[in-house]
């Protein structure tokens, strides 16, 4: 990886702020022959240029009468990034060694490469105004902002005759939209006694508004994940359910079936899913798959706040996320009811008796009539609010010619989730890229954490 920096920036009567910066980077991770880039010997080299402008408002002469208001500020950007969060070897077609049956290796083709791969780029224009009031003891700002990102970077499956699953390519084009409000206020504000509460909400939409080759699904975690124009990135693609067959009676008039590989049908019966039909032929198959979910929140944020007392000081911030849906990779193994692996106690509840009121379809071993595929009995709601950290600090009254200070805190951190969802933890990760977005893959989930420290001022 290699990169230049340029910048630039200028300040005029402490009112008129300006920067403009600018990269130019080559890494490893592109392809030789970049589509639509600058090429420098043999490597491929991009261009990401920004500029900013603010102007302090309250530094005019006309606000000089406005003593009640100590800044307001307003700020423009516009910036381009690039992203190159590729494998190491997503240009390069090579073999990698394969076991066979525990006793043979062998050379089997492990990835095609792409020598055009190029970075992922994102345009962003941003607007803010920045304001503080009554001796900066109330200050708030508020940000939107739009970003469009081309050439992104994906997986795209392939076709069974080509020997693996995906390669790596660049296509389409997707937008942000979005808008940050924070504020800041000191509440109480004596002596000994000081309070500062503070909060702020954000939101963005997602859209895909192109595709050079149409949409796609990719699979993770047994999730299928669609990437379609009009749509968010990452959105949950499968199929819709309508609760159990609770009798023969039900299962009949429902008249569903699968097409078996021999060509003959095979019909749900008593203790089978009632899957919701897209297409109504009777046949239960992909042409009956909905969007089922988006790992976008509503909205999400964070509020905190700062109590001191002479040398004792008390902090704690919440998070939160609202409206954000998640695939439960875990609880979909775990309940599945198809094979001979220890299960949840939420099996207890499957469907065993004609009449049976449940949400939990017959066990059955291989699962031949897909009761357990992917839908939306494994799409939970991820809305959650978190106790994200607590913190006691005290300060002793020391200072000498070798000690400036000293203090001692101690913290707590997870402290205590609030959620309807059935998995261990909502806030999770499972991978950088978009499409991850949303899928909890049974990972480890955060831990409550307790830590002592001491610091000391030389």
């Amino acid at each position: 990886n290699m990169a230049w920096y340029a910048n630039v920036d200028y300040a005029l009567l402490s009112r008129y702020i300006f920067s403009a910066s600018a990269v130019m980077e080559s890494s490893s991770r592109f392809g030789d022959n970049a589509a639509r880039a600058m090429h420098i010997g043999s490597n491929s080299w991009g261009l990401f240029p920004s500029v900013s402008a603010a102007w302090v408002i309250s530094n005019e002469d006309f606000m000089a009468k406005a003593t009640w208001l100590d800044l307001l500020k307003l700020r423009l950007s516009y910036a381009v990034t690039g992203n190159d969060n590729l494998p190491l070897n997503a240009t390069s077609t090579f073999f990698a060694s394969t076991a066979f049956l525990g006793n043979y290796y062998g050379y089997t083709l492990n990835s095609i490469g792409n020598e055009r791969l190029k970075w992922e780029s994102t345009s962003t224009a941003r607007a803010a105004i920045e304001a503080a009031f009554l001796n900066n003891r109330l200050a708030f700002t508020l940000e939107g902002y739009i970003s469009n990102t081309k050439d992104l970077l994906m997986q795209k499956q392939l076709r069974d005759v080509a020997g693996i699953d995906t390669y790596w390519t660049n296509g389409g084009r997707m937008r942000n939209r979005g808008v940050n409000f924070s504020v800041n206020g000191r509440v109480v504000n004596t002596r000994d006694w000081h309070l500062d509460l503070g909060a702020m909400i954000g939101m963005y939409r997602n859209k895909v508004t192109s595709l050079a080759d149409g949409d796609f699904d990719t699979t993770i975690a047994g999730a299928t994940v669609r990437t379609a124009v009009g749509h968010p990135v990452g959105v949950f693609y499968g199929f819709k359910t309508d609760g159990v067959l609770i009798n023969q009676e039900e299962a009949d008039a429902a008249s569903l079936y699968i097409i078996n590989k021999d060509g003959s049908r095979t019909y749900y019966a008593a203790g089978d899913m009632k899957f919701v039909e897209n297409k109504v032929d009777g046949r239960i198959d992909d042409n009956d798959r909905f969007i089922i979910g988006d790992p976008t929140p509503d909205f999400y944020g964070n509020f905190n706040f700062r109590l001191n007392w002479k040398r004792l000081t008390l902090s704690s911030i919440f998070t939160y996320s609202v409206g954000n849906d998640v695939y439960n990779a875990l609880r979909a193994n775990l309940e599945s009811g198809s094979d001979i692996y220890n299960q949840s106690t939420a099996m207890n509840a499957r469907w065993r008796a004609n009449n049976q009121q449940t949400d939990m379809p017959r066990a059955t071993y291989g699962d031949p009539m897909g009761n357990a595929r992917f839908s939306d009995r494994w799409i939970e709601d991820g809305s959650y609010l978190k106790w994200k950290s607590l913190a006691l600090t005290y300060e002793l009254p020391i200072r000498s010619t070798v000690i400036q200070g000293l203090s001692f805190t101690f913290s707590m951190s997870n402290i205590m989730t609030w959620t309807k969802y059935l998995g261990p933890d909502p806030e999770f990760y499972s991978g950088s890229s978009p499409l991850y977005m949303g899928i909890d893959s049974g990972l480890i989930p955060s831990s409550r954490e307790f830590n002592f420290g001491v610091k000391i001022n030389l």
